[in-house]
């Protein structure tokens, strides 16, 4: 067996001798209707900016990588967020997250299989790469952290009051929908309001204290949020 292909053998058979395994179990981010801000609480926000959001909040779980990691000879872990996909008893997967700051990468050697998920074990610090093989290549003692970040979501029906800026003692505030992210379901409105006649600002069904406003930021506090 000349040296080219007994490393080729060689390389095949790190991967052949690793614990065979594919993502397992399920996991879908919890999505629920919520309004931001809280009820009570004091904000500012600036013009252009959203003053109340109500519609779908999401909570997506990461792995968080914070630095490189090399996996033997064959794939290379570059630090940032991973998305959870599967979950079960005994661990996570996870693929690299995109549209996110920070999204993380896997780079593999030109002779490595192809890889489809992160395996992170919940008991140990041990971090393994699952091929499209179903087989497993593995390292221990991996720094790393597990989060879950909130957003709100494009999917579903969503609505926000937006500040436009004061002019004189009046402001201006926008209201838009949108269904889906879709343009074509999207509806704008604008709405005045002279703080000489009352700092309370009511549309359908929202009420927001408003403490201060200039023409380029607002301070409030919201009341009540959107009817539902």
């Amino acid at each position: 067996m000349n040296f080219k292909l007994k490393a080729l053998f060689l390389a095949s058979a790190a991967l052949i001798i690793s614990a065979c395994a594919k993502p397992s179990g399920s996991y879908s981010p919890k999505i629920s209707k919520v309004s931001r801000p809280p009820i009570g609480d004091i904000i500012t926000v600036k013009t252009g900016e959203n003053m109340l959001t109500h519609g779908n909040y999401h909570e997506e779980k990461y792995l968080t990588l914070p630095n490189k990691v090399t996996i033997k000879w064959a794939y290379t872990l570059l630090p940032g967020k991973y998305n959870l996909i599967a979950e079960n008893d005994e661990s996570r997967f996870y693929v690299p997250a995109k549209n996110v700051e920070n999204g993380g990468k896997i780079n593999k050697s030109s002779i490595a299989d192809s890889w489809q998920s992160i395996q992170a074990y919940k008991s140990l610090k041990k971090i393994c790469v699952v091929t499209t093989t179903d087989n497993t290549m593995c390292k221990f003692d991996v720094k790393y952290t597990q989060v879950t970040i909130p957003y709100f979501g494009d999917q579903g029906f969503k609505q926000a009051l937006v500040y436009n800026g004061k002019k004189e003692n009046k402001i201006s505030i926008g209201y838009r929908t949108f269904h889906n992210n879709n343009p074509q379901t999207r509806f704008n409105n604008t709405i005045e309001y002279d703080l000489d006649k009352s700092n309370i600002v009511v549309y359908r069904g929202a009420q927001i204290e408003v403490i201060e406003a200039t023409d380029k930021d607002i301070k409030f506090s919201v009341i009540k949020s959107f009817k539902k």
